[in-house]
């Protein structure tokens, strides 16, 4: 068994594993990073009949509120072959995958499972809560707001993306993206239009969204992000005059979005589910990278356990001085004691540390020092509106 990067002429057998994970025998349209490429990298484990099981690391940088940017690694192609299943590669190329992104400084990861339990077990864990809505076009409102928007188009991406970086600042974990990530979003594809429309105001654009194609029946809106209640009043009045030709549409939005305080209908629906599932890679290395989003001064004793990233397994002293946070090991006695999921999801906000402790998923052993630990962690919540 070797464990090595993807060449150019493993592609075939690459493609070969993902149409057997993920395409149903559709040739896979994909292919994978260069072990020096900057965007992403890729990587499996072969034995002498070939490619056995394959992961990309996507690496990409995330918006943790107003303050603070993190690399993160985005994890994506985790595919086994059928009849190599069940012998614990898919556990190996996540291994190797930890130590790569602790080398490259990448904090954190994110993933979207095919199953939660089985990543839970390497240390990925479920953060964010987010909303789906399916809304009937008819029952939409009117509003005089509509006035005020107009269509844009491919060209025009970077008027909205100070829209999407103001909005993004609200959340922990939003990409900042790149001209090409831009592009992908709003470009047109070759059987099918993408429609942007942006909400403008006093010189000023407050909100957008997009779609592409659709159906009569249901259309997913792409994005549709807001930062005034006026914006989303008129945006929502676009859609409206869609109703001769949609009845429904459908898009994702996170937890505290303010669609229910402007509109609310029994024929709404709304689907909860974790918006992703992430991990911390480095310990210590997240923390520091952390500031608390107003000034603070305590500290406190940290046991994090971490199976399968043991150099996140210590206990940590934290020292928090106005928005400066210090992390060392330290041979202390723990205030605090966490395994890696925990942590994970109180580092993104998302289930925050109250909850887990109701839930028995981290202890207490010192109520002031545990004080200071849930103040450095509060503040914005976790979403992200991307996938990879």
């Amino acid at each position: 068994m070797i464990l090595r990067a993807h060449r150019d002429e493993d592609l075939p057998e690459v493609k070969m594993v993902m149409s057997q994970a993920f395409s149903f025998g559709h040739i896979h349209q994909g292919e994978p990073g260069k072990i020096d490429d900057e965007k992403s990298t890729s990587f499996g484990i072969y034995e002498d009949s070939g490619l056995q099981a394959s992961l990309e690391i996507n690496h990409y940088k995330i918006y943790m509120g107003n303050d603070v940017q993190l690399k993160m690694g985005g994890i994506g192609g985790v595919a086994c072959m059928p009849a190599s299943r069940g012998k614990g590669y898919a556990g190996e190329v996540l291994k190797h995958a930890l130590k790569m992104m602790k080398e490259r400084e990448e904090h954190a990861s994110f993933l979207f499972p095919f199953s939660w339990d089985f990543y839970r077990k390497y240390g990925w864990d479920w953060t964010g809560v987010q909303r789906t809505y399916t809304v009937p076009t008819n029952i939409l409102k009117s509003s005089p707001e509509t006035e005020y928007v107009r269509a844009i188009t491919a060209e025009d991406w970077k008027v909205i993306g100070s829209v999407y970086e103001a909005y993004s600042k609200q959340y922990r974990g939003m990409m900042i993206r790149s001209d090409k990530h831009w592009e992908d979003i709003l470009k047109h594809e070759e059987k099918t239009l993408t429609f942007s429309y942006a909400y403008s105001r006093d010189e000023k654009i407050e909100g957008y969204f997009v779609l592409r194609g659709g159906k009569k029946e249901e259309t997913h809106i792409r994005e549709l992000i807001t930062l005034t209640p006026r914006a989303y009043k008129g945006l929502l009045g676009l859609l409206k005059r869609h109703d001769m030709q949609m009845d429904k549409f459908s898009w994702a939005a996170p937890e505290n979005d303010p669609l229910w305080s402007q509109l609310y209908h029994w024929d709404i629906e709304t689907k909860l589910e974790p918006a992703t599932s992430a991990r911390v890679v480095d310990v210590a290395g997240a923390i520091a990278a952390w500031q608390p989003a107003t000034p603070l001064k305590g500290k406190f004793t940290l046991k994090v356990q971490d199976e399968y990233a043991p150099w996140n397994t210590a206990s940590w002293k934290v020292e928090v001085d106005d928005k400066q946070v210090n992390v060392v090991r330290s041979s202390e006695n723990a205030d605090i004691s966490i395994d890696i999921q925990a942590f994970s999801q109180v580092y993104f906000g998302s289930p925050n540390a109250d909850q887990l402790r109701s839930a028995g998923r981290l202890t207490v052993h010192d109520e002031v020092a545990y004080a200071v630990f849930l103040q450095l962690f509060s503040g914005p919540s976790m979403w992200i509106n991307d996938h990879f």
